[in-house]
């Protein structure tokens, strides 16, 4: 089951299916649609269409009425299971992951990162406007505030959670 999941939610599956919803898409446009069989016969019998389909090749294939035949109607519903299933796979996950996210209030949290180092200056506020104003430049909303409110979640995510945001994207 889990890899039949796997196979409709692919992304290529998905293309394909597109591009297969626009060659019928054509069709429907090319063949005249919901005319009565006798034009279908008068018309494709003495010469087939594209030199292939004849007047009850056209009918038995319903390209007739393309876009209300069962066949292009399948090919939707299937394209959208994939597409349902498809962002499922991928959006969840990372759903889950933004719902973790832990904003940091206390030095002592952030300076438990790997990453985290303390650089001692002479001017701490200077250089924290001086730090506003650069990530101001590349895009980033800063809200100055005092010491005793909570970090608020960041305005702007890069990533694989940028679609998603985080639990507090809604304030942002």
């Amino acid at each position: 089951m889990k890899r039949l999941i796997a196979w409709i939610s692919d992304l290529r599956l998905a293309i394909g299916l597109l591009i297969l919803i626009a060659i019928a898409s054509g069709l429907g446009t090319l063949v005249p649609q919901k005319e009565s069989a006798d034009l279908y016969h008068r018309v494709y019998d003495a010469e087939p269409w594209l030199g292939l389909l004849n007047g009850d090749a056209l009918l038995r294939l319903q390209l007739d009425h393309v876009y209300s035949s069962g066949w292009f109607l399948g090919l939707l519903a299937w394209l959208g299971l994939a597409l349902i299933l498809c962002s499922w796979r991928r959006q969840w996950p990372a759903l889950r992951a933004a719902l973790r996210w832990i904003d940091y209030s206390a030095p002592r949290q952030l300076s438990k990162l790997t990453l985290a180092e303390t650089i001692a200056c002479a001017d701490p506020q200077g250089r924290l406007q001086e730090l506003q104003l650069l990530l101001s430049q590349r895009g980033w909303r800063v809200q100055p505030q005092t010491r005793n409110r909570p970090s608020p979640a960041p305005a702007r995510w890069r990533g694989p959670t940028a679609p998603v945001g985080c639990r507090r994207a809604w304030w942002c």
